[in-house]
């Protein structure tokens, strides 16, 4: 098949735990690629009992991280686990401040969350940023997004600022990325790559998750 249509750059591997995560930047021309990805991941199926409105949510937070790569000036990054596709982060680095605008990851067994697939994307975001002079990065936490988010953004080091009842408004600034990037470095190994090399994400992805 070619490379023309269906292209994304391997941008960093992470491995932590045992687990060897593949990062890569999806682009415009991943569309055919990632809209297929997309009608493959069965929340329900694959996580079963959670409430209605929950899965709402988590279906909105992939389906917009996969599709809103070039909507202003954001990235899409997509972290896999032996060539599957298991989470995606879609952020901007503009103005002074970074936005994680969504992130999501997906079971790829029955019942069963991929561990650290949310640290590896993190872990890219953050060294991301630290490219830049930007003084923080900013999200909102879903109240009612399932599993306890909020928690894990407390972990990552990120503070509450306001919200409502529906989102947590979050920011983390400068130095605490930098303090969060060394304790994460305790147990994960990022490797940043150089290529530019768009691949052929069918080559080297299994879409059928």
């Amino acid at each position: 098949m070619s490379n023309v249509n269906f292209q994304g750059i391997n941008i960093a591997n992470v491995n932590v735990a045992g687990n060897s995560f593949k990062l890569y930047r999806l682009t415009s021309k991943d569309k055919q690629f990632v809209n297929e990805l997309y009608h493959n991941i069965d929340l329900k199926e694959m996580m079963p009992n959670l409430k209605s409105l929950e899965y709402t949510i988590w279906d909105n937070m992939t389906s917009h991280g996969l599709f809103d790569g070039s909507w202003h000036c954001a990235q899409s990054i997509l972290t896999t686990l032996n060539k599957k596709p298991c989470g995606v982060a879609n952020y901007t680095l503009a103005s002074r401040n970074s936005e994680l605008n969504y992130i999501s990851t997906w079971p790829l067994e029955k019942g069963k969350k991929v561990s650290f697939a949310g640290k590896s994307l993190f872990m890219h975001i953050f060294q991301d940023f630290l490219k830049t002079d930007f003084r923080s990065i900013n999200l909102a936490a879903m109240t009612y997004a399932p599993f306890d988010v909020v928690s894990k953004y407390l972990s990552l080091g990120f503070k509450s600022r306001g919200g409502d009842n529906f989102q947590n408004l979050m920011t983390i600034n400068r130095d605490s990325v930098i303090n969060t990037v060394e304790k994460l470095k305790k147990n994960i190994q990022y490797e940043p790559l150089n290529e530019k090399l768009d691949k052929d994400l069918y080559e080297v992805l299994d879409v059928n998750i």
